[in-house]
């Protein structure tokens, strides 16, 4: 089986999306976190997490290496975020994977576990950095493409058991995502969500 977050980093050198990928790291967020310095817009990968983070005290657990989507993607913001931008930001994943693959059942648990015919795909973890006038986000995002975490204590999905997932597709959703992502990063200050966002 391909590795998910290979054909990310794939998808991301022929776009000209800066990208970093390791067979293995601690958390992408963290990893992330220490490197994001130069960049104004990067997406960290990786097979493997050792130390996966969700939000509050909880952990993100591994399907077999390759098969869970491991990403985090940081850009630099114009000002702090609003508290309104988490919502936005899972809003923004939600509607992308619905997007591609709009046949499926799809659930956001707002603001940051995405659903698929009922079990859990995927969840989101956001980090902001405020140094000195330079604002950056964090956007840890894992979700299960090609299988499912084993033991967790809830029910999981996993989308290539939904739909196949053609490479192209995925490009697609990539790129959907990352303009998305990208709309973000210029209106950081808004306050509320939107008719559509909230229906």
């Amino acid at each position: 089986m391909k590795s998910v977050n290979q054909l990310t980093h794939r998808w991301a050198a022929q776009n000209g999306v800066t990208s970093f990928f390791l067979a293995e790291t601690d958390s992408t967020n963290t990893w992330a976190k220490s490197d994001f310095k130069d960049h104004d817009f990067a997406i960290y990968l990786t097979d493997s997490q050792s130390r996966g983070r969700g939000r509050g005290q909880n952990t993100w657990t591994n399907a077999d290496a390759g098969h869970t989507w491991l990403s985090t993607w940081s850009f630099r913001l114009q000002s702090a975020a609003q508290p309104i931008f988490p919502m936005r930001v899972g809003l923004t994943v939600f509607e992308s994977f619905q997007h591609l693959w709009p046949q499926s059942d799809w659930a956001l648990k707002a603001p940051n576990d995405i659903y698929l015919q009922g079990g859990k795909l995927g969840g989101i973890l956001i980090e902001a950095e405020q140094t000195g006038a330079i604002s950056k986000i964090h956007i840890g995002i894992g979700a299960n493409i090609y299988s499912c975490p084993r033991s967790v204590g809830q029910a999981t999905s996993c989308l290539s058991d939904e739909v196949t997932v053609q490479d192209g597709d995925w490009f697609k959703f990539c790129f959907l995502l990352s303009q998305r992502l990208r709309e973000l990063q210029k209106d950081p200050q808004r306050q509320n969500l939107t008719k559509d966002e909230q229906a």
